[in-house]
């Protein structure tokens, strides 16, 4: 369920983060990255980290990938962090996109 919401938020939120709305083939490129991302960060070669991701963003003026991510008992902040990293720079190189900022923190104990 939690893969099925982050999935559909993801999508929503890529598809928003283009800045003429008039571009179909944007929008369209966008989800796709999207889902690549989230398809990415499920597999079990980078621990599932999609499973632990909190809150997502995507700051296409600064062109910033956000994560926070909240790492189960028994399994480090650093090793979630790096496979995130690891999946996300894998889709950008795979599908040539360049310049983005990726940004994953720990979530705060409340």
């Amino acid at each position: 369920m939690k893969r099925t919401i982050f999935g559909a938020s993801m999508l929503l939120l890529l598809g928003a983060c283009s800045q003429d709305h008039s571009i179909y083939e944007e929008n369209e490129r966008e989800k796709a990255i999207g889902e690549k991302i989230f398809h990415e960060l499920s597999k079990e070669e980078y621990n599932n980290v999609a499973g632990h991701i909190v809150a997502e963003g995507i700051i296409e003026e600064k062109q910033t990938i956000a994560f926070l991510i909240r790492p189960p008992e028994g399994v480090s902040y650093s090793t979630l962090k790096q496979n995130a990293t690891d999946g996300i720079n894998h889709v950008l190189n795979e599908n040539d996109i360049s310049g983005y900022t990726i940004e994953i923190k720990k979530e705060p104990k409340w």
